[in-house]
């Protein structure tokens, strides 16, 4: 095995202490005579230590007192036993601290506090569950009354309110929109640009529910949001496709398909080709891009720029290796001659800029 060390041996042999205090300086770079060394010197150290602990007992056995060396014995190897524990679980300990969990979790008496806090019950003699039990609230607590249902869009009829969904089971409602700018998700466009709805709606060959055959009520809308660019200004065309549910069943639900494919940007096509024209053609750079879109009413951070510029590329990759396999093919191809000043060494060994290159 070859090793390459910038650790040179030192000319003298130095001491074992020496060599011990420097191990983990050395480990890292050390050639293999350096750890052979060390490993040697470490051994008689040991070997010093034992004769060192073993002296006494002997000085005792040889004057025939066995019983008072075993005693010792038994000492030396109590506290050499004690001494390898303590070392073990330092060990463990440091261990856990490198690659145990992060997270802090309660012991015993904390969660029983925090059982208490949350109004737990407790034994008659004062004492806590073990383990202590969650709460659960009662059913009355759960129960939909008829205006909450009549809201949420279900029947009325005595059928229906036997089958009402619970306050947990209410998942069926539009979904809630991302936050606006200031608390995480994408910014709130501005109420001044033109919207245009399409509501899509399930054929009529998938209304009846699956199970008993029911017609299915609409239960709310998904929306999908793309913006389209039209000379001078941009629109928001809102997709809303139609969500069906049976309530009696509360089982077989459904929404319409998209008449849009679903892309990773809010940008359609023609916004995506006015944005490849400004950044490429126009070579404007993405926080001038910016301006530009804002003067057409959209207020784009350059994070999403930049994701745009990412997503776009990806899709015309293909389209460039094509072009530039059908350039590679052709017996001639022309570039452009680019002058660029670049430093010059001098015949004192300096170097000026002022030599002139050429980039083809």
């Amino acid at each position: 095995m070859a090793c390459v060390s910038s650790i040179r041996p030192p000319s003298s042999s130095p001491k074992p202490e020496s060599l011990l205090d420097d191990v983990d300086a050395l480990i890292d770079a050390a050639t293999p005579e350096q750890i052979e060394r060390i490993v040697s010197a470490w051994t008689r150290k040991a070997e010093a230590e034992v004769a060192q602990l073993s002296a006494p007992i002997q000085a005792l056995a040889d004057r025939g007192d066995v019983a008072s060396a075993m005693t010792a014995m038994r000492k030396v190897m109590l506290e050499q036993s004690l001494e390898l524990q303590r070392v073990k679980m330092l060990v463990r300990l440091s261990k856990r601290l490198e690659f145990g969990k992060g997270s802090e979790k309660l012991d015993s008496d904390e969660l029983e506090q925090a059982y208490l806090a949350f109004d737990g019950g407790v034994h008659a003699d004062g004492t806590v569950p073990s383990p202590p039990q969650v709460p659960v609230p009662s059913p009355a607590a759960t129960e939909v009354d008829s205006e909450t249902v009549a809201a949420l869009g279900f029947e009325s009829d005595a059928s229906s309110e036997a089958a009402a969904p619970s306050v947990g089971q209410t998942a069926i409602a539009e979904p809630a929109r991302k936050k606006p700018h200031g608390g995480g998700g994408r910014r709130a466009l501005a109420e001044t640009l033109r919207r245009i709805e399409a509501t899509i709606l399930v054929p009529d060959a998938e209304r009846p529910c699956t199970l008993c055959g029911r017609e299915r009520k609409c239960v709310g809308h998904r929306e999908s949001v793309r913006l389209e660019y039209v000379p001078g200004h941009v629109e928001v065309h809102v997709e809303k496709r139609e969500v069906l549910a049976c309530i009696p069943c509360r089982k077989d639900m459904s929404t319409a398909p998209r008449e849009e494919p679903k892309r990773k940007v809010r940008a359609a096509p023609s916004l995506l080709a006015e944005f490849l024209i400004l950044k490429c053609d126009d070579a404007l750079p993405l926080h001038r891009v910016r301006e530009q879109l804002l003067r057409l009413g959209i207020d784009l951070p350059k994070s999403t720029l930049g994701r745009w510029w990412d997503y776009v590329t990806m899709l015309l990759g293909p389209l460039a290796d094509v072009i530039i396999g059908r350039l590679l093919a052709d017996d001639y191809l022309g570039v452009d001659d680019t002058v660029l000043l670049y430093l010059k060494t001098t015949d004192k060994g300096k170097k000026r800029p002022g030599a002139k290159g050429h980039l083809w």
